[in-house]
């Protein structure tokens, strides 16, 4: 028997259990996390094969030490004489002209001037080889005559003031030019080559 003047407490109701609420909100994360992942997915791959931006010229693996210049006997062409240093554990070849590109470096402008490709300014014999961390003899053929060819016959003296003229010649006519420059472009490798001839006169 209840006590009198206490009301009896209604049980809360209970709440059915929906599956169809479950199934709509399990539906609803998948869908989300579906495209959360080909999102992902997306970003990753055009990560992937995005534009690289290129190398940039390496000018220290490869240098170069002006020697002297001789004028060939069989087209009075001007010969200069480098010498090629391999500073890294890699050989280095290279096995002809393709790829290969030319320049002059201007002394006023501070710049390059590169060279058509159809235009031959310059000859080397391939391959040229530079062992690992050694030191090479290179001859650079260039289309610049000069009067007469170098004869190695003459006394030591005789060939050290031919090849003052020579500088000298080179010095007036070429006043501008400081040197030269191969670039390697397979391998953005760019090879100074100095213009000894300028600094031969102090």
């Amino acid at each position: 028997m209840s006590s009198p003047g206490v009301m009896p407490v209604p049980e809360p109701a209970k709440k059915e259990f929906s599956w169809k609420r479950l199934f709509i909100k399990a539906a609803g994360f998948g869908a989300g996390f579906a495209l959360m992942s080909a999102i992902l997915v997306g970003v990753f791959i055009w990560y992937v094969n995005r534009p690289k931006p290129p190398k940039e010229w390496d000018h220290s693996s490869i240098t170069a030490e002006y020697d002297y210049l001789q004028v060939l006997t069989k087209n009075k062409h001007i010969s200069f004489g480098y010498i090629l240093v391999n500073h890294t554990n890699q050989d280095f070849r290279i096995e002809s002209k393709d790829g290969l590109i030319y320049a002059i470096k201007l002394k006023q402008q501070n710049a390059l001037s590169t060279i058509p490709s159809n235009v031959d300014a310059f000859t080397v014999d391939f391959p040229i080889i530079i062992p690992a961390h050694q030191r090479i003899y290179l001859d650079l053929e260039a289309s610049i005559t000069y009067k007469e060819a170098s004869n190695n016959e003459l006394p030591l003296e005789e060939r050290r003031k031919f090849r003052k003229e020579v500088e000298e010649f080179l010095r007036t006519k070429y006043e501008n030019v400081s040197g030269f420059q191969v670039m390697v472009e397979p391998q953005r490798l760019a090879i100074d080559l100095p213009g000894g001839w300028n600094e031969s006169q102090k």
